[in-house]
């Protein structure tokens, strides 16, 4: 009916253009931490333009799909929207792009924003779907065409990580960003490696899937079981290597600190739950134990004289949660499906070598772990600074002071929050308040010093 075809491409044309000008508005705001939200604002107004101007032409068997990418986009602004810095730790974001840039590239920038789900999470590259999008739309309107009208930002990456709303404050909790940074490093494995490794077990699999096969089905049910339990298994995979690579990465940059801040998370959870029942997240004894391999937890510490107090407690605590990875109850959980067994073989089997693999994206520079026994002075330090109320961001005497490291400061914050969990309740919240200020005070006055610190000198 022309009428209605009429009116729809009038109201997708005024969609598109009402996106385009709240784009516009949320990106003339002047409170972002970085310009990243801001460039994913220009994103989306270069998206929205390009479609409303492109739109009589486009074939009208397309225009549902218009419908639902303009739709998508609009979606997609409440990312720039709420990383405003009233929702966020806006203090410390700099420091953290910053800090990540040195792991993945300079090219990835990154939206931080709250979420009310309970939950740490990152976005796939958002610049890189785009692109995508609009080629799949082709030829009408293509990715070469929007790349022209945003520039410089089509040779950037653009993640969104995602934290609780509820714990905006809580820095300590917030290594678990290093987990979210690992998915990219996973994500880039993943896309060079996991086929070889799945081409290679393919044929186990599948002698699994007929082992296992019930009696009684025919011949075309027999080979749909097992299409399924391939399917299946791969999945699953995936979704634990996802996991544990990022658990990994987290406790390669982190050390202590991200075996304490994933430790105490897991505390929400059960710690066999199956994969099967768990969208795919392997058990979390399974995690703990697996990043127990990174962040030895029996350190030897032969010189502990003269380590600081409280840091020998920290590392004392961390020791606590062998007693959970010793435990081998997820094993018999992901035994009981054959193929979360036949997932967490392939794992197992090809472990070291992916690691070995996804660590070989990395700077060589970086690609030793953080080994608190080299750092402990350091962080002894950084501790009696806390002690006095003062934040942890440098160490040694001015005018020779170092800025301090982001792992070297939020390590000395854990072990100041493990060693005054034993207080009542309100000092221990009292405490945690002025815990968390400091260390975001100190990430934030730390990465002042090391960029501007040589020029002001």
């Amino acid at each position: 009916m022309r009428l209605r075809k009429t009116i729809q491409r009038n109201e997708l044309r005024r969609y598109a253009r009402s996106l385009a000008a709240l784009a516009e508005d949320i990106e003339q705001a002047e409170d972002f931490a970085t310009d990243t939200a801001r460039d994913f604002c220009s994103m989306i107004q270069a998206a929205a333009e390009l479609i409303a101007e492109r739109l009589e032409v486009a074939p009208e068997d397309k225009l549902p799909w218009v419908g639902a990418l303009l739709g998508f986009f609009s979606q997609n602004l409440r990312f720039p929207e709420r990383s405003r810095i009233e929702h966020i730790p806006w203090s410390v974001v700099q420091a953290m792009e910053s800090f990540i840039q040195e792991h993945v590239g300079t090219d990835s920038n990154f939206i931080i924003r709250p979420q009310w789900r309970y939950n740490y999470s990152i976005s796939e590259d958002y610049v890189a779907k785009y692109k995508e999008l609009f080629d799949s739309l082709a030829p009408w309107v293509s990715a070469a065409d929007w790349i022209a009208r945003i520039g410089v930002i089509a040779a950037k990456r653009i993640y969104c990580i995602s934290f609780p709303r509820v714990e905006k404050m809580n820095i300590l909790t917030h290594v678990i960003w290093g987990h979210e940074v690992g998915h990219i490093l996973g994500g880039v494995w993943e896309k060079a490696h996991f086929s070889t490794i799945w081409t290679a077990e393919a044929t186990q699999v599948a002698a699994t899937a007929d082992a296992t096969c019930p009696s009684g089905l025919t011949a075309a049910q027999q080979n749909l079981r097992k299409a399924r339990f391939l399917d299946e298994t791969m999945t699953l995979t995936k979704r634990a290597l996802s996991e544990l690579i990022s658990d990994s990465v987290g406790a390669h940059l982190f050390g202590p600190a991200a075996v304490a801040s994933l430790a105490e998370f897991s505390c929400r959870h059960d710690l066999d739950s199956s994969s099967i029942d768990s969208n795919g997240y392997p058990p979390w004894r399974y995690r703990l134990r697996k990043i127990s391999e990174y962040v030895p937890i029996n350190l030897n510490l032969t010189s502990r004289v003269l380590w600081h107090r409280q840091l020998f407690r920290y590392i004392q605590w961390t020791q606590q949660w062998k007693v959970i990875i010793n435990d081998t109850s997820d094993v018999a959980v992901i035994a009981a499906n054959p193929q979360s067994a036949e997932a967490y073989r392939i794992v197992d089997t090809h472990w070291a070598a992916i690691w070995h693999n996804v660590l070989q994206q990395l700077p060589s520079h970086l690609r030793a772990s953080y080994d608190i026994r080299l750092r402990y002075r350091i962080v002894g330090e950084l501790i009696d600074r806390i002690g006095r109320g003062i934040p942890p961001n440098e160490y040694g005497c001015w005018p020779h002071s170092s800025p301090a490291l982001i792992p070297d400061i939020w390590n000395a914050a854990w072990a100041c929050k493990v060693t005054r969990s034993t207080a009542s309740p309100e000092e221990y919240d009292e405490n945690l308040r002025m815990l968390f200020h400091l260390t975001l005070k100190a990430i934030e006055a730390s990465h002042i010093h090391r960029t501007f610190g040589p020029t002001i000198l």
